[in-house]
């Protein structure tokens, strides 16, 4: 198992979940905690997914988390 497939799995865990997201918030760099949150996103079933919850457009959704962002 690589190590995105392990934090993937992690990642479905609400608790590691909010305290990746902690971390990362933490950062200096805004760019750190937007790849963390789409680890989060992917690992939870994606941003269409997300979209369609959220009841938000899709399409401002893959704008704001862009796929190299992660």
């Amino acid at each position: 198992m690589n190590h995105q497939d392990w934090l993937a799995g992690k990642l479905k865990d609400d608790t590691f979940a909010a305290h990746y997201l902690t971390k990362a918030a933490q950062d200096l760099e805004p760019a750190v905690f937007t790849a963390a949150l789409r680890h989060v996103i992917d690992a939870r079933g994606g941003l269409a997914k997300v979209a369609d919850a959220g009841k938000l457009s899709r399409q401002s959704l893959y704008k704001a988390f862009p796929v190299g962002c992660n």
